[in-house]
């Protein structure tokens, strides 16, 4: 890896950084807050809705900020980042898309 990149490799721990993930509560992206919180990451789950699963699991980890968040509307991507800010000081390290944008039949 080239001196000064801010790429972490996958060897390195995770401890800390803030991972935003857009469809973390459910489904794969679900999933995916699992694996990141288990690595240490202070977890950042954007969905617009929560499901019993995300909630069980997120309970009582300090480490894990739930915001509602349509990601399609403008004004719910500045509060997450808004909130994100307040609770860690700081906006996140790295980004899951995780979230389905389309309307089932």
């Amino acid at each position: 890896m080239e001196s000064g990149s801010n790429i972490t490799p996958i060897d390195q721990p995770l401890d800390g950084k803030i991972l935003l993930i857009t469809g973390g509560a459910s489904g794969i992206g679900l999933s995916v807050t699992k694996q990141a919180q288990a690595l240490g990451t202070r977890v950042l789950v954007a969905d617009i809705k929560t499901t019993p699963d995300f909630d069980t699991f997120a309970a009582g980890k300090p480490n894990i900020l739930y915001v509602k968040t349509d990601v399609t509307r403008w004004n719910d991507l500045e509060k997450l980042f808004d909130e994100c800010e307040k609770k860690w000081n700081d906006v996140p390290d790295a980004y899951a898309i995780c979230a389905g944008l389309f309307d089932p039949p």
